[in-house]
C-alpha cells in the first residue's frame, strides 16, 4: 500500500486524537483515545513523559480537548496503566514526597535519553465517562498486533497536535524497521523537509494507524526523534506490551489481531483475485468473479476457519488465519470441487480415473522461498503427509511467490519421498525405529500441483465450460 492510500482514513482517524497538556509543568503532547459505548470510562494512549508529573502529582491537572469536548483532570481522577513497577499506585502510597520526585526524575530520564528505555515511554490513562460530553462517545473496531507480524516497511498516519497548538495536523510515512532489542520501531516521516525536529514537538504520543490486510491496526505511539533531522526520523514504541498490562488489570483493551481473526469482507476489501484473473478472457473473468462471489456467500473465511487445519508447512512470515493469500487459495478449492462433475460422496471425493481422491490443501513459503521440494520435505517430516492429509490425495499448493516448479505428478513424487527417505537425516531416524516411508507414504500416492499452475491452464480458454473440462485435465494429468 502507498502513504497516499492511507489518506482515505485520515477523517476517521480524528476522531481517535486528543490534545494533552499538564497544567503545572506546561508538558504538552498528544494521545490517541479508545472509547466504548457499554463501557464506563474512556482510555487514552500516550506517551509517559507527556503526563508523568501528572500520574505522580508532581504536576497538576491534565487539561485536554478531544472530538469538539475540553476536560480537566486532577490525578486522583486519573487511573492509569504503565510499564513501570515504580508507578503501580501500590508502590507509590507509602513514599515521601521526596521520594516520589527522585522516581519521576529518574524515570523521565530513562524514557528520553536511555535507547533501552524509551519502548516503556508509554501509558493508558483511565477516566470516567462523565468528564467527555456525550456525543464524544463512539465504537470503532481497532485492532492492535504483534509488532513482528507487521512488516518492516509499512505506511502509516496519526493525527496528532504539534507544538501544543489547537490544530490537529496529520503526521503520515513509513515504518522502517521494528527493532527487536530496543522494542521500538524506526519510522520516517514524509513532507517535513525543514525544522523536522520543531516540527515534530507535541507529537508526542500521536498514535499511529496503518491498513492490514483489510483492517485499521493501532500499530504504534511517536515518543521520540532521531536528532538527524536530515532523514526525518522518529521512533514509534510499540502496543501489545501495553495492551497485555492492561489486561493483566482487568482492563477493556483493543482487540490483538491474530488467532480466530480471518480477513473480514474478504471479497470487497482484499480483491486478491485480481492478479490471479488478470489475464483471462473477459467471460471467464466475469464467470469466476461471480462464482467466487456465490462461494464467498456460503463460505466465509470466519465461517471456515472454525473447522480450518492451518498446517505448519514450514513457518509462515505471516499468521495463515489472518492471510488473505491463504483463503485465496482455499477458494480455488471450493471452486475446483464445483468444476469436477464426478464428485464421490457429496464434496468429499473426486473419481479420477477410478481412483477415489481426496483435495488437499497447504499454504506456505518453503524454506524462506517457494520450492516444491523443501515444501514436501517439511511436509513429510513434520508427520503432515502420512498423518494428517492422508494418502490417495491431490495437493493443492499456494504461495505468495510464484516457485520455478509448480507440479509433481504421481508418479514423481514417490521419487521425491524416496530421495527424502535415503537422506542422512533419515537414515538416522530409521535407525532410531522411525521409517519415513511407513504406512500411508508407503501405500498410496500423491500429486501435487501449485495454484500458478492452474491459473495458466485456464489463461487460454474462451468460456466458463472450457474452464470447467480443463480442470479436470490438470487433476488427471497430476494423477499419472
Amino acid at each position: 500500500m502507498k502513504i497516499q492510500d492511507m489518506c482515505k482514513y485520515e477523517k476517521d482517524i480524528k476522531k481517535y486524537s486528543v490534545r494533552l497538556q499538564d497544567a503545572g509543568t506546561g508538558e504538552s503532547g498528544s494521545g490517541f483515545v479508545l472509547a466504548y459505548h457499554e463501557s464506563k470510562y474512556v482510555y487514552i494512549f500516550t506517551a509517559l513523559h507527556v503526563v508523568l508529573g501528572t500520574l505522580t502529582k508532581v504536576g497538576r491537572d491534565l487539561n485536554g480537548d478531544w472530538n469538539g469536548s475540553h476536560f480537566v483532570c486532577k490525578g486522583n481522577e486519573i487511573e492509569y496503566c504503565t510499564l513501570y513497577q515504580e508507578l503501580d499506585e501500590g508502590y507509590l502510597e507509602y513514599k515521601t514526597e521526596e521520594e516520589i520526585k527522585e522516581i519521576v526524575y529518574k524515570i523521565d530520564a530513562d524514557v528520553r535519553n536511555d535507547n533501552k528505555k524509551r519502548n516503556k515511554d508509554i501509558a493508558v490513562l483511565r477516566i470516567h465517562k462523565e468528564k467527555f460530553s456525550y456525543d464524544s462517545i463512539f465504537e470503532e473496531k481497532l485492532y492492535c498486533i504483534e509488532e513482528e507480524k507487521l512488516s518492516d516497511d509499512f505506511p502509516f498516519i496519526g493525527i496528532g497536535f504539534p507544538n501544543g497548538k489547537d490544530i490537529a495536523l496529520k503526521l503520515e510515512g513509513r515504518s522502517k524497521r521494528w527493532n527487536k532489542s530496543n522494542k521500538l520501531r524506526d519510522c520516517q516521516a514524509v513532507g517535513m523537509d525543514s525544522e523536522f525536529l520543531e516540527k515534530m514537538k507535541g507529537f508526542s504520543g500521536t498514535g499511529l494507524v496503518t491498513d492490514y490486510m483489510g483492517r485499521l491496526i493501532f500499530a504504534g505511539l511517536v515518543v521520540s526523534c532521531d536528532y538527524d533531522e536530515r532523514h526525518q526520523i522518529f521512533y514509534a514504541v510499540g502496543t501489545s506490551e501495553i495492551v497485555s498490562k492492561m489486561k493483566t488489570k482487568g482492563w477493556e483493551a483493543p482487540k490483538l489481531y491474530g488467532k480466530g481473526m480471518p480477513p473480514e469482507n474478504f471479497l470487497e476489501k482484499v480483491c486478491c483475485f485480481e492478479d490471479d484473473l488478470e489475464y483471462m478472457e473477459l467471460p471467464v473473468k466475469r464467470g469466476l468473479t461471480g462464482i467466487f462471489v456465490e462461494i464467498d456467500k456460503e463460505n466465509k473465511p470466519n465461517i471456515l476457519a472454525e473447522k480450518e487445519p492451518f498446517y505448519d508447512i514450514p513457518k509462515c512470515t505471516s499468521e495463515r488465519i489472518a492471510c488473505p493469500i491463504y483463503w485465496k487459495g482455499r477458494y480455488w478449492i471450493l471452486y475446483i470441487y464445483r468444476a469436477v462433475r464426478n464428485l464421490m460422496e457429496g464434496n468429499q471425493y473426486i473419481n479420477i480415473n477410478g481412483d477415489k481422491l481426496k483435495i488437499g490443501y497447504i499454504c506456505t513459503e518453503g524454506d524462506g522461498q517457494a520450492e516444491i521440494s523443501a515444501v514436501i520435505a517439511s511436509a513429510i517430516r513434520k508427520n503432515i503427509l502420512g498423518q494428517q492429509i492422508k494418502g490417495n490425495c491431490i495437493l493443492v499448493w499456494q504461495s505468495e511467490k510464484n516457485p520455478d516448479r509448480m507440479i509433481f505428478q504421481k508418479r514423481k513424487f514417490k521419487n521425491i519421498v524416496q530421495s527424502i527417505a535415503e537422506s542422512s537425516e533419515s537414515v538416522k531416524l530409521k535407525m532410531a525405529g522411525y521409517d519415513l516411508l511407513d504406512g500411508e507414504m508407503k501405500t498410496k500416492n500423491y500429486g501435487i500441483f501449485h495454484i500458478k499452475y492452474l491459473l495458466e491452464q485456464l489463461d487460454q480458454c474462451q468460456s466458463m465450460d472450457e474452464v470447467n473440462v480443463r480442470v479436470g485435465e490438470v487433476l488427471e494429468y497430476v494423477w499419472q
